[in-house]
């Protein structure tokens, strides 16, 4: 049975827990791109300036699975997103 590097308790045991915090995994460039896209949902008279007002839910839609999928990778990946 495997121990743990930290306290040297068997894994396998049920009081054995390993919290690890993976806020350092998410970048700036993502944290940047989500407050950009809190800033458009918040108030999109900028982006009524670049495109019609149909298309502006539809892009914020996008925006935002773009977001959800990237921080699903960062958490879904098996190293903790550490690659």
């Amino acid at each position: 049975m495997s121990k743990c590097g930290l306290c040297g308790e068997d894994f396998g045991s049920e009081s054995h827990m390993v919290i690890a915090c993976k806020a350092n995994t998410i970048s700036k460039a993502l944290y940047e791109k989500a407050a950009c896209w809190m800033a458009d949902y918040e108030e999109p008279c900028l982006l009524e300036e670049t495109m019609p007002k149909e298309d502006i839910d539809q892009y914020l839609l996008d925006k935002a699975m773009d977001i959800m999928y990237e921080m699903y990778q960062i958490y879904s990946d098996s190293d903790g997103g550490r690659n």
